[in-house]
């Protein structure tokens, strides 16, 4: 296998750089798995601002701090009982769909809701309201939201919160620029999260309730009765670093002038901020609602907000956070977990001289103008191919490479708020949210450990983790999955878990986790190509969603594969779909792209055919004895060209399937395929 060299030399610095523990032969690292990160709250702000300035002041360079550019967070961001794989609504009898989520009775946050009656989108950055009752769409109100840009949303009755990013704000008590022309000032925004709790009982005419505006990215979101839990994850800087715009004597200047902002910084420059209506700005959390690890220098607050959208406003509940980072949320209807795989830091070079330097003016810049995201930026980027995930042969020793530990932080969720819980790690790296399921008190996490050596095997594993105190610790583990491979979609379904892995072919294993304490491997499928997101057909099948291969593991277009797993010793493939080369599906990376209705057998996923420069949703019945039979393609002709519009979301109401592009919405006869009505958003 080959990658591109542009990978190969990524991969040779990062050996050459960084060292730590290799993974043993077997699967297991030679770090003691599970070895919790102890946390615990400060005592107050001064103790807060003491531990925040210490640690700065290891990460503090000529240019900022180390690592403090916020993460470009998506809502994750960013779905596995079988319970959960109809998420079906209720409305006078009749039916419609919601969001194919994760967790029964846990809702996810999604660029399109709907109530049975209205279908709410968020196209533009504007809510879109659309009537589709009656059977044919009619555009009811189209929304203008201030202060951001929306992105997804919640729906909880006429409740309706929307979230997205804010504008940038300038950070308070930002200096002027040093007279001397040899540094400059960084600029002084930080990322914002923007909320929006809109009132949709008369959808002709929403109205906007609350607003709220948070220091820092926007991670994830679940929603659980009226109660909506927010992630965020700021990357606080005290005000006026600069960076050197000369030579050797700038950058000694402006490391001087880093080092004095860090040490003059007290709590109130670290903790994130939160603006609700038109309140003043105030701390989100309490300095003692922040929990600090005992090993890691990040200088990075994640925080989660508990919100009630029966109330008149959107007031946090018991924020609480802790120091770290965060890629990736999972949620239960009791618990929220938030982890972060963590790469070994290389040491920062030796400080040059430090001369002396005067006190900068304490002037106000003005505010940066808003950056604009676009859509491109925040849409999670495509599959790498095979031969870009897979490391080459060496061509002579290396150093190892570093041990990569995902640290995981459990909080419990009540109707009052979140309360920290506690914390653990495990050796490796998670691919997503679906690589985590809490089970009968027990949480399940898949990871895979890359290779001791550039060149050398990957492997994976699932880990039974268990809470005693405040610590998560390992009760049992299932290794050696996939060697030289990696995961590529994890599914569990009560005490059953299905693990995929793929380097040439795709190994479906079927994992018995009955036992927490020994957790096996039942059964394995090799086939060609690989399943990226796996969903429950009744009880005893799997659908599979990805890309098929040839035998050198090159990806060769979509893929659906329908899985029997009544003898979860032997699963068989019983059908397929092949869609053929030049195809992608946004379901490979978005669960919610996809549509089950189980009442019809129905599945329904966007697809894009590139080469011949179409897209619409492919709907298919998925029938355990009758397999996988194409019904037909639904395309909206509402992009004003010869390319049909982008299907991004599909949904039942009634008897008529809807499918939403960012162009409107058309609504079709679920069983003939035949347009109904189509309504456009210009």
């Amino acid at each position: 296998m080959t990658i591109t060299h542009t990978l190969w030399a990524g991969l040779l610095m990062t050996a050459v750089l960084l060292a730590g523990c290799a993974p043993t032969a077997t699967g297991e690292s030679t770090a003691d798995a599970g070895v919790p990160s102890a946390l615990r709250p400060f005592d107050g702000c001064e103790a807060l601002g003491a531990h925040m300035r210490r640690e700065a002041l290891d990460q503090v360079t000529p240019y900022g701090l180390r690592g403090s550019v916020p993460p470009m967070a998506g809502v994750v961001a960013d779905s596995a009982a079988p319970e959960a794989a109809s998420a079906v609504g209720a409305r006078g009898g009749e039916t419609f769909s919601t969001t194919n989520v994760q967790e029964s009775g846990v809702d996810e946050a999604d660029l399109v809701k709907t109530d049975g009656r209205s279908v709410f989108a968020v196209v533009d950055g504007l809510l879109r309201i659309v009537e589709v009752s009656e059977g044919r769409p009619r555009l009811t109100a189209t929304l203008p939201l201030t202060g951001g840009w929306a992105r997804d949303m919640v729906l909880h009755g006429d409740d309706l919160l929307l979230l997205g990013e804010g504008e940038p704000v300038a950070l308070p008590g930002s200096p002027g620029r040093p007279d001397e022309g040899d540094v400059h000032i960084l600029p002084p925004g930080t990322a914002q999260t923007r909320l929006w709790l809109v009132d949709v009982s008369h959808p002709a005419a929403p109205v906007v309730r609350s607003t709220m505006t948070v220091d820092g990215a926007l991670l994830s979101s679940r929603l659980t009765g009226p109660t909506a839990r927010v992630v965020v994850r700021s990357t606080p800087q005290p005000a006026g670093l600069v960076a050197p715009t000369g030579g050797p004597d700038a950058t000694a200047r402006a490391l001087a002038v880093n080092r004095a902002r860090v040490e003059q910084a007290d709590a109130r420059d670290w903790l994130p901020r939160v603006t609700v209506d038109d309140a003043p700005r105030r701390p989100l959390v309490e300095c003692s609602a922040v929990q600090r690890p005992s090993t890691t220098p990040d200088l990075g607050i994640v925080s989660v907000l508990s919100l009630d959208l029966t109330r008149s406003s959107l007031t946090p509940h018991r924020a609480q956070a802790v120091l770290g980072a965060a890629d990736t949320v999972y949620a239960s209807e009791d618990s929220l977990y938030v982890t972060t795989s963590r790469w070994p830091q290389p040491p920062l070079p030796v400080d040059p001289p430090v001369p002396p330097v005067e006190p900068l003016p304490d002037v106000p810049l003005p505010v940066d103008p808003p950056a604009q995201l676009s859509d491109e930026l925040t849409q999670p980027s495509a599959r790498s191919t095979p031969e870009e995930l897979q490391p080459p042969q060496p061509p002579g020793d290396l150093p190892p490479a570093p041990a990569v530990a995902t640290e995981i932080h459990r909080f419990d969720l009540d109707r009052q708020g979140a309360s920290y819980a506690a914390s653990g790690s495990v050796p490796g790296r998670v691919l997503n949210q679906w690589a985590l399921s809490e089970h009968d008190g027990h949480l399940r996490i898949a990871t895979t450990e890359d290779a001791a050596v550039v060149g050398d095997t990957s492997t994976s594993a699932v880990r039974v983790l268990g809470q005693r105190g405040a610590r998560l610790e390992q009760v049992g583990v299932v290794g050696d999955l996939g060697r030289g491979e990696q995961i590529f979609a994890v599914r569990y379904a009560g005490d059953v878990g299905y693990v995929v892995t793929f380097r040439q072919t795709d190994p479906l294993y079927t994992l018995d986790l009955s036992d927490p304490a020994a957790p096996r491997v039942l059964g394995a499928l090799k086939i060609p190509g690989y399943s990226a997101y796996l969903h429950p057909i009744g009880d005893d099948h799997l659908l599979g969603v990805g890309q098929d291969a040839d035998r050198q593991g090159r990806v060769t277009g979509v893929q659906i594969s329908l899985f029997d797993t009544a003898d979860l010793a032997a699963p068989e493939r019983i059908d397929q779909v092949r869609l053929g080369p030049q195809t992608s599906t946004d379901v490979e990376y978005d669960h919610r792209a996809l549509l089950y209705w189980p009442d019809r057998d129905l599945v329904v996923l966007p697809v894009q055919r590139w080469a011949a420069g179409d897209a619409g949703a492919l709907v298919l019945t998925a029938d355990p004895t009758g397999g996988l039979v194409e019904r037909g393609y639904v395309r909206q002709p509402l992009a004003g060209g010869d390319m049909p519009a982008t299907i991004v979301r599909s949904l039942i109401v009634d008897d008529h399937l809807l499918t939403v592009s960012p162009t409107g919405v058309m609504v079709t006869d679920v069983d003939t395929l035949a347009a109904i009505g189509a309504v456009s958003f210009d």
